[in-house]
């Protein structure tokens, strides 16, 4: 089982230092499954 979900210039946003990220994963399979979540961006200073 795998699923995508794109955060890209329209589905993102700006995070500040020291904000919290949730991320919510369901499981709608009968099977138990096992899952990763991968947080990518770009880092910038001003």
């Amino acid at each position: 089982m795998r699923g995508d979900l794109p955060m890209t210039a329209l589905a993102g946003q700006v995070i500040s230092a020291g904000m919290t990220i949730t991320a919510y994963v369901f499981n709608n399979d009968t099977l138990l499954s096992e899952f990763s979540l991968l947080l990518s961006g770009v880092l910038t200073k001003e």
